[in-house]
């Protein structure tokens, strides 16, 4: 079953986030036994459960040199991403722990989020705009956490980023 979530995203951050996707892994056995109920993993899980050493993330390394070499990706998010790739591993889990470290990084990274158009500069008074709310703490789903950048949005009017504070300690 495929929806229109599957497929290559057109920005470098949706892209980067199907590290954590759901695949099925079962789909063979499904294809013989329709009614059987379909396994369900994450792709950076799926990827580190079949390599076979440090050097074996072989999925995982191939999605993010696409998203290095997407257009519009920012040069810190490559950096980020690149090292991730090159830092020396002693394991294959220390390789994916690089590798999600990164894939989080890059989503707060105040360079990344810069290049990326987002105004990470907080403004005084709310009559000089939206950015007024940077370094607010609020309540994001059942979580506290901080917004720390905002951009405009034709759609929406604005779109906020928020940090879990768990997640900054």
């Amino acid at each position: 079953n495929y929806n229109d979530d599957d497929g290559w995203k057109p920005d470098w951050g949706g892209n980067l986030l199907l590290y954590e996707k759901e695949v099925i892994v079962n789909k063979g056995y499904l294809i013989n036994q329709p009614n059987a109920k379909p396994v369900r993993i994450k792709f950076c899980d799926w990827v580190a459960s079949n390599a076979t050493g440090s050097n074996g993330l072989r999925g995982l390394e191939l999605l993010l040199r696409f998203v290095y070499n997407m257009k519009g990706t920012p040069a810190m998010a490559k950096k980020i991403l690149a090292y991730s790739l090159q830092q020396p591993a002693e394991s294959t889990e220390q390789r994916l722990e690089f590798i999600v470290d990164a894939t989080q990084r890059v989503s707060y990274d105040p360079a990344v989020l810069q290049q990326d158009g987002w105004t990470i500069q907080k403004v005084d008074t709310p009559e000089e705009g939206e950015a007024f709310h940077i370094g607010r703490r609020i309540m994001w789903q059942r979580h506290e956490a901080i917004v720390i950048a905002f951009t405009p949005d034709e759609t929406y009017g604005g779109l906020w980023k928020a940090a879990y504070v768990e997640d900054l300690e």
